[in-house]
Parts: C-alpha cells; structure tokens; sequence
C-alpha cells in the first residue's frame, strides 16, 4: 500500500513537470532551458549529496575533484571521460534533453506516456552488457501495447 501511495505521489510530480515544461519550451529558448535545467539538477543532486542521508559513504567534500565524495569530483582526469561522453551524452543528451526536446512536437501527455518504454530499453542494454536476461515474450508484448497505447493517445490529442 505504501509502495502504492509513493507512485502515486510520483505520477503527480511527473505529471506537473510536464506540464511545467511543456509550458517553458513555449516561452524560453531551448537551449537555454536545457541548460538551465541541468544546472538546477546539479544544484539538487548538490544538496542531497551533502546531505548524506545513508551515512555509509565517504563523507562530502564541497571543493573536491576527489571522484569518490567531491562535488567537482566528474572533472576528476580519472572519471571525466566517463563522465561527460557516455553518461553525458546518454543521460543528459538522449535523456532529459530529449524529453524536453519532444515537447516541441509532443503533448506531455505523449511524452509522459513514453517512459513507460524505458524498462524494456533498460532491460535490452542489460542485455547486451551482460548482467539480465533478453526480453522475453511477455515482455515484447507488453511493449507493443505501450506503443499502440501511446500512439493512441497523440492521435487523440492531435
């Protein structure tokens, strides 16, 4: 029930920042608004990382490029590349450029809809690095109801 009532809460806050979104794509240039987002989740990310909440970890550093605790810690020569080719371009650019981008075209109702396609690509990279199982049937089926469903939806909203 719990777990319920948090995805619940969840839905909510997704659904107003898409609608928050779709509203700023309409008024602020694009790129402007990608990267002032991406400065505001640094900030976020920033705060809850000083927070600590597991208390397990090495303890923060502010001023540190130290790659395990610094906040700085992505411009670190050991980690930078990893940092800002494969996580910054799948992350930031495919991930939450993308959707901002798709806003542009799409309703946020649309665009809402389609993260329910990211387990079955979370599940295929998995695959193809080696540490899940191929997407099975159910799983295919699963996906071309989501599609159809989402399809559905913007020819609707259209």
């Amino acid at each position: 029930m719990i777990a319920d009532a948090v995805n619940f809460f969840a839905a909510m806050f997704g659904a107003f920042y898409f609608l928050l979104s779709a509203k700023n794509v309409r008024d602020i240039p694009i790129c402007t608004l990608i990267f002032v987002m991406n400065i505001h989740f640094l900030i976020i990310c920033t705060i809850l990382a000083s927070l600590n909440l597991i208390g397990d970890g090495p303890p923060f550093e502010f001023w540190s490029m130290n790659p395990k605790a610094g906040l700085f810690g992505f411009l670190n020569p050991e980690c930078a590349f990893v940092a800002f080719v494969p996580y910054g371009i799948f992350c930031s650019i495919f991930g939450n450029a993308g959707y901002i981008v798709c806003l542009l075209f799409f309703s946020p109702l649309v665009v809402s809809s389609s993260f329910l396609l990211e387990p079955l690509v979370a599940q295929i990279l998995g695959s193809v690095l080696g540490i899940d199982k191929t997407p099975g049937p159910l799983t295919i089926l699963g996906t071309l109801i989501i599609i159809f469903g989402i399809s559905w939806i913007d020819k609707t909203m259209r």
